[in-house]
């Protein structure tokens, strides 16, 4: 017998056979800065089960967050969008980015799409595609647009005002969910003036407030927890259950929500154009380190005026090779730097700045002159050297570490700790055994709020064996009496944190 060949059989598969099910996208949007990439992270870090992909969009031509989150999380994949906007010149390759991932949902290899998209970006046309019935992303469901908020930047711009710019957002506008992010930065009464804000503006959008972007999964997107009795059973209602995975939902819940008023489209994309036009990026790439004195020269001048968001890698002279930086610039001139664990890249310094209105060659030239020799006399270091060793001895909970390396750049370098020895007349080791004071974290968290002040300061981290240094380099522009003021408001923050049970304990 002849076998029968139905020609047809794909079309009609496609036609009439099973639908195949829809993939849940979740947009994260927000300004330069907000921490959209951070909240990635996080997603990443914490998704459990859940295999999730990431479309990441930057407005310049290195994209630097697509290279974070990669190194980060290496078993996930994650489509780069660099160097334009995904609300118009990248919308085509959004469509076959998500095409392409609908295949891998197909094989079962992805359960849910991230799209980050640049903090230019208005979110509007790209919910329109995924709410359409046809075309390449007729398949992927939205599930949630989550609005990062620098809680920082919107509560000082609401000091005094009754209103802002920023709450009038188009991001906003489109929000199902509202993050508050970087809360750490304002106090209590801030957050919650800000919040209201928020919710008298746009009433009915879920807004929860978090620090360094993280929130569990299922208050941004929808998820539910799985639960496990003590065997590992799922589902199953007992005494005592542990955390399981993440179940998606139906997509249900997205139909309760308010609808979008009819006249977004008309309102946004005129204005996302214009604010498009008048934001200019530049990247630097450089094989050589930068000086520390010349890069704190650098980001305390006002070359960084205009400058919105500056981010990327960078590397100092000095360091051993291989060592590489993390570094973001966002909000009043917020600095983190933090140590790369996961370096593999090639270039030692790669940075990309975003503003309004720069001057892209005078930037440059200045990065490159970042990379320059020595220029400051031996004379003026060591006298500048000696008025912040003077400083320090004033305040018995700094100890300084006075030792010059062999080299030139070495000898430029003040290296000190935050310790409070000398104010409790005990050992690092007793605070550390006794009192459980980790004196490494807290030179890190003494940095981080250092470079988080608002003065444009900049100190760095130095490992010496199994030792964390807060470290400056005296010659440069800048004497260590301007920077005294912002050590004695980091210090004190943590004495009132860090400390203040260690002072108790001794006083019985």
């Amino acid at each position: 017998e002849i076998d029968r060949i139905n020609i047809f059989a794909g079309h009609e598969n496609a036609r009439w056979g099973k639908p195949k099910k829809q993939l849940p996208v979740c947009i994260v949007t927000g300004r330069l800065g907000a921490g959209k990439t951070t909240l990635l992270k996080n997603m990443l870090s914490n998704k459990r089960n859940l295999r999730i992909a990431a479309a990441v969009n930057d407005f310049a031509q290195l994209n630097v967050d697509s290279e974070i989150v990669k190194r980060s999380s290496a078993e996930t994949g994650v489509v780069e969008l660099s160097n334009g906007c995904i609300c118009c010149s990248k919308a085509g390759e959004l469509k076959d980015a998500v095409w392409s991932i609908l295949q891998k949902s197909d094989q079962g290899e992805i359960d849910y799409l991230v799209i980050e998209t640049s903090g230019v970006t208005d979110p509007i046309t790209i919910i329109r595609t995924l709410e359409a019935d046809y075309g390449k992303m007729y398949r992927a469901r939205l599930d949630s647009v989550v609005v990062v908020v620098d809680t920082d930047d919107l509560a000082h711009e609401l000091q005094g005002n009754t209103t802002s710019h920023m709450l009038d957002s188009n991001q906003l506008q489109c929000a199902d969910v509202i993050l508050l992010n970087k809360c750490d930065l304002v106090s209590q009464p801030e957050i919650d003036t800000t919040r209201s804000r928020l919710q008298e503006i746009y009433p009915g959008i879920q807004v929860h407030q978090c620090s360094f972007g993280d929130i569990p999964l299922h208050k941004i997107i929808e998820v539910s927890e799985q639960t496990l009795d003590r065997s590992g059973s799922k589902g199953v209602i007992a005494h005592e259950t542990a955390r399981g995975g993440y179940d998606i939902g139906s997509g249900d819940l997205r139909a309760l929500r308010a609808p979008r008023p009819d006249n977004l489209k008309s309102i946004r994309h005129d204005q996302s154009h214009v604010k498009t036009q008048r934001l200019d990026s530049t990247s630097f790439e450089s094989d050589t380190p930068f000086y520390l004195h010349k890069w704190q020269d650098f980001l305390r001048s006002n070359l960084l005026n205009g400058v919105h968001r500056m981010k990327g890698w960078i590397c100092f002279q000095g360091d051993k090779p291989g060592t590489q930086y993390i570094f973001h610039m966002s909000g009043r001139r917020r600095y983190e730097c933090t140590l790369d664990p996961n370096n593999n890249s090639a270039s030692i310094v790669r940075l990309v700045l975003i503003g309004d209105g720069i001057d892209v060659e005078l930037l440059q030239e200045n990065l490159r002159n970042c990379c320059a020799p020595l220029s400051n006399t031996k004379e003026s270091v060591d006298a500048a050297r000696e008025k912040a060793k003077e400083l320090l001895a004033t305040d018995d909970r700094f100890d300084l570490w006075d030792s010059k390396g062999d080299s030139t750049e070495e000898d430029t370098m003040l290296y000190f700790r935050m310790t409070t020895c000398r104010t409790f007349n005990i050992t690092e080791r007793d605070l550390a055994r006794t009192h459980g004071v980790n004196l490494n974290n807290v030179q890190i968290d003494f940095i981080e709020r250092v470079n988080y002040a608002n003065g444009g300061f900049f100190v760095n981290v130095k490992y010496f064996e199994n030792d964390v240094y807060i470290r400056y380099d005296l010659a440069g522009q800048h004497e260590f009496q301007e920077l005294w003021d912002a050590l004695q408001i980091a210090a004190k923050v943590l004495w009132d944190t860090v400390f203040k049970h260690v002072q108790l304990c001794l006083c019985g």
